[in-house]
């Protein structure tokens, strides 16, 4: 049994804890409340959390689908206590599992990918070359 557990599209999630640990992992969001929390995560095809036993709010992840060919995640966060401990690997490998007939896309900064190829090359993701990730803030 993991001492993890894993919640897929839970009805609540609180959001003081999802900005707690925003800061812990340093993310700057500073316009973001509690409200703009429950609308991404409400508005969102498919969500999960991981908790400690306690309850504890230990990471989340957000895709965007449209069910048929494309899958998109635009937001996986995990308390950098926990992410090594398999928290990372439950929260991606959930999303890949419901979508597994789609293309997923999975954002992160290219640090972090360099760092941890193989965690992402374990489950068959990896860049793609000619793809250019544009944003308006």
């Amino acid at each position: 049994m993991s001492q993890f557990e894993l919640h897929e599209n839970p009805a609540e999630v609180n959001p003081e804890h999802v900005i707690d640990l925003y800061h812990l992992i340093g993310g700057d969001r500073p316009n973001l409340d509690a409200e703009m929390i429950r609308q991404a995560f409400v508005n969102s095809s498919y969500m999960a959390t991981v908790s400690l036993p306690d309850g504890e709010l230990i990471g989340w992840i957000r895709a965007l689908s449209d069910g048929v060919s494309t899958t998109w995640i635009p937001e996986m966060v995990s308390h950098p206590e926990y992410g090594s401990l398999g928290v990372d690997g439950m929260l991606l490998d959930a999303v890949i599992d419901k979508y597994s007939h789609t293309t997923v896309y999975f954002q992160t900064f290219h640090t972090d990918f360099t760092e941890r190829a193989g965690f992402y090359e374990k489950r068959g993701i990896k860049p793609m070359p000619n793809l250019i990730v544009c944003a308006k803030k």
